[in-house]
């Protein structure tokens, strides 16, 4: 990042915590518009303070996205003009996702940034890890051979030179550009310009643990005879944050002027018979006018840590909880039987935001008794000649999570046992298969406490 940006965000920090009055600094690819920040345009903002109502700023808010690798210098010198300070990181995209109004955005709670370190030791092929051959090389100072070829054949250019200057001298001594350029004068060492030669003496395969990661694996052989692979990892984790925010969000309703008939009643059969009101904009649907709506809620910013890669996720948390820390807001996301099951010491099962509680021992006519609908999981194999074959999937709740097998009873309670899988069309899945309790017991399966619209 060039020197003018880092003296950009320097001074739109100054500007904002009250160090200077003079204006922001102009930089190609820096905006400064009041007192947020903006990486090569308005349509992507770095940053901007969170205030109280007296107006004292309270915290920072950073987007989280990303969007070139120059907006990513812009977003680290940020962070670094303001550490000491509170910063809250949260994507943009979500934020606007969710229809929250930006500058409503009130924080309530956020955990310090952690760094967990993981040591690892194996004796099998690490998965992904790639062999590099790298150079062996060296830095050699000119050796006193190069020294005099080179000299020697800064003599001969030298020469040849001034015997050319020589001859066009004598063939126009009159001339202002070909003087006499006098003796020959050969160059000494001093002149010369040797510099360090970069020689490569030889190769080394170094194991890393991807094909771009600067991660390098120890490869040791054990007195065994087997090869045991060690290796460290340290991976950073932003803090998990609690906000308060504002949600605005319009719905298309029936004009309340002309009923919906889109006529102006006092216009009548005159040429302009359009409601004045509902007929703002040709976009508009003639007969409606658009209301805006407004409401606050709380919002959590964090982490699926029951995965392996933890995955990241904003969610509105329900209505009527007011949480004051970031624990609690974890704790409103659980349904009541799922924080009652806790309660009682009884192992309750997640995955992604589908949660199981054990039931005590069912079988398979108790539920029949009960008028339920068991539907088993099954992918039968791909038959010769085909790439691909339908399978139709017992889905849980509405949500792309199926199971082993699945009991649906009437009154919509849904139970599952076994397995669960996160099958989403047309993509990967975010969670990984988890076992349900020991696989045998049916558990009810009920699903977080997220507002299923978030706007509503």
């Amino acid at each position: 990042m060039s020197k003018s940006a880092d003296a950009a965000i320097d001074r739109w920090r100054d500007i904002v915590t009250g160090r200077t009055t003079r204006g922001p600094l102009s930089a190609s690819n820096i905006m400064v518009s009041g007192d947020r920040v903006f990486s090569y345009g308005s349509h992507f903002e770095l940053a901007r303070p969170l205030r109280d109502r007296a107006g004292a700023i309270t915290a920072y808010l950073l987007n989280g996205d990303s969007y070139s690798v120059t907006t990513s210098g812009h977003q680290s010198h940020v962070r670094q003009v303001l550490s000491g300070e509170t910063t809250v990181i949260i994507p943009h995209s979500a934020l606007n996702s969710a229809g929250i109004d930006l500058d409503s955005v009130q924080l309530v709670h956020v955990k310090d940034d952690t760094w967990t370190t993981t040591h690892h030791r194996t004796t099998e092929f690490p998965e992904g890890a790639k062999w590099r051959r790298e150079e062996i090389a060296e830095w050699r100072q000119p050796s006193d051979e190069d020294v005099a070829a080179a000299l020697a054949k800064a003599t001969e250019d030298a020469r040849r030179t001034w015997e050319a200057r020589v001859k066009r001298h004598r063939e126009d001594p009159d001339s202002r550009v070909w003087s006499d350029p006098g003796p020959f004068h050969p160059p000494t060492k001093n002149d010369l310009y040797l510099y360090p030669t970069r020689v490569v003496t030889g190769h080394v395969d170094h194991l890393y643990t991807s094909a771009r990661s600067g991660t390098e694996i120890t490869v040791t052989t054990l007195e065994t005879g087997e090869t045991e692979y060690t290796w460290t990892t340290t991976r950073h984790w932003l803090g998990e944050a609690l906000i308060r925010a504002r949600v605005t969000w319009q719905t298309r309703e029936t004009c309340p002027e002309c009923g919906g008939k889109s006529t102006h009643p006092r216009i009548g059969d005159d040429w302009d018979t359009r409601c004045l009101t509902c007929a703002r904009g040709w976009s508009s649907v003639r007969g409606t006018v658009l209301k805006q709506h407004h409401r606050w809620a709380y919002y959590l910013s964090g982490f699926d840590h029951e995965e392996a890669r933890p995955l990241y996720f904003f969610a509105e948390l329900p209505r009527g909880v007011k949480p004051a820390t970031v624990a609690e807001a974890y704790e409103a996301l659980k349904p009541d039987p799922v924080q009652m099951a806790e309660q009682m010491g009884r192992p309750v099962f997640r995955q992604g935001d589908i949660f199981g509680v054990p039931l005590e021992a069912m079988d398979r006519q108790q539920l029949k008794a009960l008028k339920a609908r068991i539907v088993r999981r099954k992918v039968p194999p791909i038959p010769e000649g085909q790439t691909s074959v339908q399978v139709t999937l017992p889905y849980v709740l509405n949500t792309n999570h199926t199971a082993t097998e699945v009991a649906y009873l009437p009154g919509g309670v849904t139970l599952a046992r076994g397995t669960m899988y996160h099958d989403p069309e047309g993509r990967r899945a975010d969670h990984a298969r988890r076992r349900i309790g020991d696989g045998k017991m049916w558990h009810v399966v009920i699903k977080n406490t997220v507002p299923i619209t978030g706007r509503r």
